[in-house]
């Protein structure tokens, strides 16, 4: 990865981590793990991927790759749990649990993109998450 991509990964990670502080939400940067974010929220730790996407397309929706780096390995519901899909030129976070996510590329039309909030991630995967019958 360049120089270049790395930053503008990064910036992602501290946008989406901003958007969790500010909805009052613990939130750690992780490196090294198949995630880049760890929220913790009701008791469980919730690993978050980033992925980031540098220009607002002009007259299409927005596309995000769930995939790790370049490649076409998916990630495992055992590695990630919620993506955050960062628009950078707006600074803003689409957040979208894995298990919404099926293809190589993740599709939110620009008029839906504020609908995909934190909360709503956190009731899909709260929903779906084996602790929820504790």
């Amino acid at each position: 990865m360049n120089s270049e991509a790395k930053m503008i990964g990064t910036a992602g990670e501290y946008i989406a981590m901003a958007d969790a502080l500010e909805q009052l939400i613990s939130c750690q940067l992780i490196h090294g793990e198949p995630f880049d974010l760890l929220l913790f929220v009701s008791g469980e730790f919730i690993k978050v991927q980033v992925k980031t996407e540098r220009e607002m397309p002009l007259g299409r929706a927005h596309s995000f790759r769930p995939v790790k780096g370049k490649g076409k390995h998916r990630y495992s519901e055992s590695e990630v749990d919620i993506f955050a899909f960062v628009e950078l030129e707006l600074r803003r976070t689409a957040w979208v649990s894995i298990a919404e996510t099926s293809l190589s590329r993740h599709t939110i039309q620009e008029e839906l993109f504020q609908d995909y909030t934190l909360e709503r991630a956190l009731s899909t995967y709260f929903s779906i998450s084996p602790m929820s019958g504790i």
